[in-house]
């Protein structure tokens, strides 16, 4: 059974919670682990050249956001979706770099992840096997023996 919530109510929720949370940070009502989005920075940038790997420049940006464990919990499962939608090769700026997809996928592995499951789903022609093909990502992904997702066009089960 469903409950309908009025408006004004929502409103009233929302506001109660907004002030717990604004109290909680005076008086530490919040588990010590929890981190305000205020007290993360909002941006890192890596600058690099041709020469950096991809490697390189994202242990750069992550450094600055606290690196990956930042993000990722021992044990935790954790999804990457990159780009894989079109069947061009790399380099082209059309689909996430295999070799970016790599350094990501190393990072989430050294940060304690307990699966990882890359995932996209293709809806272009000509279809998921050849982009991923093409692009370089099937191989990247089977390179790096985690697990993946990538139903064909509207082929996908609804699960």
């Amino acid at each position: 059974m469903t409950r309908k919530i009025s408006r004004r109510d929502f409103l009233r929720g929302l506001t109660r919670l907004g002030a717990f949370l604004a109290l909680s940070r005076w008086v530490n009502l919040l588990p010590s682990d929890v981190v305000s989005a205020a007290e993360l920075p909002s941006v890192s940038v890596a600058e690099g050249t041709d020469s950096d790997t991809a490697d390189q420049i994202l242990k750069t940006a992550l450094e600055g956001l606290g690196g990956m464990q930042q993000f990722v919990k021992p044990g935790q499962t954790v999804a990457i979706k990159p780009n894989a939608t079109w069947a061009y090769p790399p380099k082209t700026a059309s689909s996430t770099d295999p070799d970016f997809l790599k350094a990501v996928i190393q990072a989430v592995q050294d940060a304690g992840a307990g699966r990882i499951i890359v995932m996209d789903h293709c809806s272009i022609e000509p279809g998921a096997d050849e982009a991923l093909r093409l692009s370089g990502i099937g191989q990247a992904v089977q390179d790096m023996g985690v697990d993946f997702i990538f139903p064909d066009r509207y082929k996908a089960s609804k699960s």
